[in-house]
């Protein structure tokens, strides 16, 4: 148990001491006994062999250029104790396992699996019905046969074989040279250079069930051939091409249900069956069906008191559900179950609806819902502190309202920047949507509160704009702006959520707004006054708990801007000293308190994501998707597939771009309903 070697890199030198240490618990030796002559012997010659470890250096750089290649896999069993077929059948079964693992662990792409094995027994028990054989093989076989094709399986002579290596005698020369390192030599040859897969005859052994009696059932009720359900895209018409109902049943009970089948007609009890607890029969046509307590009933017909027994692992059933589900008007599981319980027993019946539901297309397209990716982390600019307030803002409108100029009235709009930082907001107005409007509202903004360094907006047309012409027009801005230009960032067209810092705040500014507004058409300078009091009631908002202890006053965003709430004194009292005897001094140890706050009570608060992320899958490039558009009916909604995903800095997609037919649009993950 020391050696660690989960690679299996030493398996030609430690599988020998694995079997000595096994052969010693056979001879019944305890711990502290001494080893027989032969055990030391064959101990001391293992220690020689354990030598040729000590300068063993494997290189294992796996070059980014390989993205692809194929995996060949060679099993083998020892020889030495049990050489039957069954333990290389073993061998075989765990060859599946190992190449199913490290497909799953690799990144880079297998093109092509081979599965090699020197057991000619082996590869005839592949490529046979594994319900002809005895349960030991049969079991083995079956889990084979999800794992991998029998055309991936080839024949390999014992002296090429590379597993042959770890079951034989340790080798003379051991080194990174060794063919363990790197495969047989036949593997750099064409594939037609490589050795013919030959394959015997079924070995006729005891691992095959006697069919006797089988086959003499058969030639009373021979079984009609029934198309191969696996073409047939819904249930109308594989029945139509059967002919007859009894043919599809008796070929998914002989494919769920064959030994239980074999038991009825031998009148013997099937072990460990899914019909142990059920009391079953066969009717004329050799299907079988469930008997019951209601054969009294005089309401229900003939297939309702004995109704068909299947399971849902099965290609037909599966038919059988879909259509159900789509006779039913796509309706929710409980009615498609109800449906189906009328005539049928079905194993798993629940979990197959659901998965049909999942996978039905007009499900997909008119009731699948778009699904919310896990939270982002938070920008920098929400975290900034010890700066100014609205040094990283955001931008939003909000209207319009009626004012009234003289004898008309005219449309206005409110301007919302926000803090990001300390979440101040601070208002303007806007006499149009125009880039110059926006400007000037932007550049009063510069006049009170600073120039921001960071200012985030949706992706509306007079930001865009603006954006535009503040880059083309630089010298008219630096009249107003610091040495630093603003760097303007937006948001994705339809995801508002992800402004979601500004556009919570538009809706408490109208709420405000609507409380104290209590004229239809204001005058302007009504309305720009009104407009600054909202300003100061929604600053004066507190940002964390209030606390039930009256002397200490909860922090909100007017500490930040004028060192106070509204009309209370500061907090604290700061004393000047001599050496501490500057007004601004104390100015400054009051913000320090402030922001000293705001990062042990405000930033624990944004911790949490506060989103639920069930049933989300990250869309892939090539996703054909619906765009979930709340002002259009759904069926109107535009359809695209993904052509570009642009990830996060947690690496997870949250935008992606899709080409429609009205051009690649570029959209959030959680307004998109995938379709695969």
């Amino acid at each position: 148990m020391s050696v660690f070697d989960p690679i299996g890199f030493a398996a030609p030198i430690t599988v020998l001491g694995k079997m000595l240490i096994q052969n010693i618990w056979r001879d019944r030796n305890d711990w502290d006994h001494e080893l027989s002559k032969e055990r030391d012997k064959e101990w001391r010659e293992w220690l020689s062999h354990l030598k040729k470890l000590d300068k063993l250096e494997i290189p294992r750089c796996v070059t980014p250029y390989h993205t692809e290649g194929e995996l060949h896999v060679f099993t083998d069993a020892s020889e030495r104790h049990i050489p039957r077929p069954c333990i290389e059948l073993q061998a075989a079964v765990m060859g599946c396992r190992l190449a199913a693992s490290v497909k799953r662990e690799m990144n880079s792409r297998i093109t092509n699996t081979t599965y090699w094995t020197d057991s000619k027994t082996v590869l005839s028990w592949i490529n046979a019905d594994p319900r002809s054989f005895k349960p030991f093989v049969a079991h083995r076989l079956a889990e084979i046969e999800e794992t991998s094709s029998a055309k991936n399986w080839r024949w390999v002579p014992s002296k090429d074989n590379v597993a042959d290596d770890a079951t034989r005698d340790p080798p003379n020369e051991f080194s990174s040279e060794h063919r363990w390192f790197k495969g047989p030599k036949f593997l750099l040859n064409d594939p037609s250079d490589w050795p013919s897969n030959r394959i015997n005859t079924i070995d006729q052994s005891e691992e095959i069930i006697e069919t006797k009696a089988v086959n003499v059932i058969r030639e009373k009720t021979p079984i009609a051939p029934v198309p191969d359900p696996y073409r047939f895209s819904s249930y109308d018409r594989l029945l139509r091409a059967a002919a007859r109902e009894k043919l599809l049943f008796q070929k998914a009970q002989r494919d769920n249900f064959g030994d239980e089948l074999r038991c009825i007609k031998r009148r013997t009890d099937a072990q460990k069956s899914k019909l142990r607890n059920m009391c079953v029969e066969l009717d004329q046509d050799d299907v079988m069906r469930a008997t019951g307590r209601l054969d009294r009933h005089q309401s229900l017909d003939a297939e309702s008191k004995r109704p068909v027994i299947l399971d849902s692992k099965n290609r037909i059933t599966e038919l059988l559900i879909q259509n159900a589900h789509q006779k039913c008007m796509h309706g929710n599981h409980e009615t498609v179950i109800n449906e189906l319980r009328q005539k049928y027993v079905i194993f798993g019946l629940r979990n197959a609806v659901k998965g049909i539901i999942f996978k039905c297309q007009w499900c997909r397209v008119y009731r699948r819902k778009p699904t919310t990716p896990q939270q982002e982390e938070l920008p920098a600019e929400r975290l900034k502190a010890h700066e100014p307030p609205f040094n990283c803002s955001a931008i939003d409108y909000f209207g319009p309202m009626i004012v009234t100029v003289g004898r008309r009235t005219e449309k206005r709009w409110g301007v919302l920047i926000t803090c990001l930082t300390t979440r101040a907001v601070h208002l303007e107005i806007a006499a149009s949507l125009t880039p110059s409007s926006a400007i000037l509202a932007l550049r009063r903004f510069m006049a009170r509160r600073g120039t921001p360094t960071v200012m985030y907006s949706d992706n509306a047309t007079n930001f865009t704009k603006a954006n535009k012409e503040l880059k083309e027009a630089a010298l008219e801005v630096e009249k107003y702006a610091t040495a630093k230009r603003i760097v303007w960032k937006f948001i994705p067209p339809g995801a508002p959520h992800m402004g979601g810092a500004w556009e919570r705040m538009t809706r408490t500014i109208k709420s405000s707004l609507y409380a104290v507004l209590k004229e239809r058409k204001p005058r302007e300078e009504t309305l720009h006054t009104l407009l600054l009091e909202v300003e100061h009631i929604v600053n004066s908002r507190p940002l964390t708990p209030v606390e039930p202890d009256l002397n200490r006053e909860a922090l909100i965003p007017n500490h930040f801007l004028i060192g106070r709430s509204c009309g209370i004194s500061p907090i604290g009292i700061f004393k000047a000293t001599d050496a501490d005897s500057h007004t601004w001094k104390t100015a400054q140890r009051l913000a320090d308190e402030f922001w000293h706050r705001w990062s042990m009570e405000y930033l624990p608060n944004l911790l949490l994501r506060k989103t639920s992320t069930a049933g989300h899958l990250e869309p892939k490039v090539g996703d054909p998707v619906l765009i979930a558009d709340k002002t259009m009916p759904r069926g109107l909604w535009p359809r695209g597939r993904i052509v570009k995903t642009i990830p996060g800095r947690d690496n997870k997609v949250r935008i992606v771009e899709i080409q429609t037919k009205l051009g690649i649009l570029k959209r959030p993950t959680s307004r998109l309903v995938v379709l695969t």
